[in-house]
C-alpha cells in the first residue's frame, strides 16, 4: 500500500501563511489558498515541474528573501511538504479541495474577491495557463470531460466567467425570458466540482503514465497550433468562442 505524504501541521501552515502574507514578499506572491489551487494545477500537469520553477512562479517570478539559511530551509521544507501532500491527493484521491475552502451559503458570495473558493480557483487558473503549452502537446489525448473540468474549476476565478456561463446558458434556452440565474450557474458548477477535480487529475496522471512507459516514443511531435481569433471556436475543444473561453482565462 502506498504511503501518502503527510501535509504540513497546523503550526507549519500558520508559519507559511504569515510568510506569504508579509508585505516584504515579492509583488505577485500568491495568497495561501491561491497557492494551493496553483499547486493542484502543477501536480496534475502532464509533464513534471521542478520545485525551483514553481516556487519562483508562486512568488511573482523571483525567489523571496530570507533572514537566514535556516529560515529558508524551514519554509522551503513546508512548501515541499504542502506540494507533496497535494501531489498525493492528485494521484491517489482524484484531487481534493483544502479543508479551508468552504462553499458559502450565500451562493454569489463564492465569486467575491475574499471567497476561499475564488482564491483557490484563481491559483488554479494561473497554474493551468502557466503550463498550458505542456497540455497542448497532448491535445489529442484529452476528451470533452477534461475540457469541461477546466471550465468548471476556473469558473469561480472571476465574476465575469460566471456571467459568461450564464449568458451562454440563456442563449442555449432560446427563450426571451428564462429563470436561469447567476446563482444557478454557480450552484451547478459547485455540484460538478468534485467530478471536475477528478477528471482534471486523470487527464494529467494518464499522460504521465504514458510518458513513463518504456515503449513511449520520446520524439513524439507537439500538436501546438496558432491562437484562434476572438470569435472563432476555442482551440481547447470546449466548443465555445475563444473570447468566452481560454481567451477570457488568459486575460485574467
Amino acid at each position: 500500500m502506498t504511503e501518502l505524504s503527510a501535509p504540513p501541521t497546523q503550526r507549519e501552515r500558520a508559519e507559511l501563511d504569515a510568510f506569504l502574507s508579509n508585505p516584504a514578499r515579492p509583488e505577485g506572491t500568491m495568497a495561501p489558498v491561491e497557492l494551493e489551487g496553483f499547486l493542484f494545477a502543477v501536480a496534475a500537469a502532464p509533464i513534471p515541474v521542478m520545485p525551483s520553477e514553481w516556487i519562483e512562479f508562486a512568488f511573482g517570478g523571483e525567489m523571496p528573501e530570507f533572514d537566514s539559511v535556516d529560515e529558508a530551509n524551514h519554509l522551503f521544507g513546508i512548501l515541499l511538504s504542502l506540494y507533496n501532500a497535494i501531489n498525493a491527493d492528485v494521484r491517489y484521491r482524484n484531487g481534493r479541495l483544502p479543508a479551508s475552502v468552504m462553499f458559502r451559503e450565500e451562493v454569489e458570495e463564492n465569486i467575491e474577491p475574499d471567497a476561499p473558493l475564488r482564491q483557490w480557483s484563481r491559483g488554479f487558473v494561473q497554474g493551468h495557463f502557466w503550463l498550458r503549452e505542456d497540455w497542448e502537446e497532448f491535445g489529442d489525448d484529452l476528451d470533452e470531460e477534461w475540457h469541461a473540468a477546466v471550465s468548471t474549476l476556473a469558473l469561480f476565478a472571476d465574476k465575469s466567467l460566471a456571467e459568461d456561463a450564464l449568458e451562454e446558458a440563456l442563449e442555449q434556452t432560446r427563450e426571451e425570458i428564462s429563470e436561469i440565474s447567476l446563482a444557478d450557474i454557480i450552484d451547478e458548477a459547485w455540484i460538478f466540482f468534485p467530478h471536475s477535480l477528478m477528471a482534471y487529475c486523470r487527464g494529467g496522471v494518464s499522460i504521465q503514465k504514458e510518458l513513463r512507459d518504456p515503449e513511449h516514443d520520446p520524439a513524439r511531435p507537439a500538436t501546438r497550433t496558432p491562437r484562434p481569433g476572438r470569435n472563432e471556436p476555442c482551440d481547447c475543444g470546449s466548443g465555445r468562442k475563444y473570447k468566452k473561453c481560454c481567451g477570457r482565462l488568459r486575460a485574467l
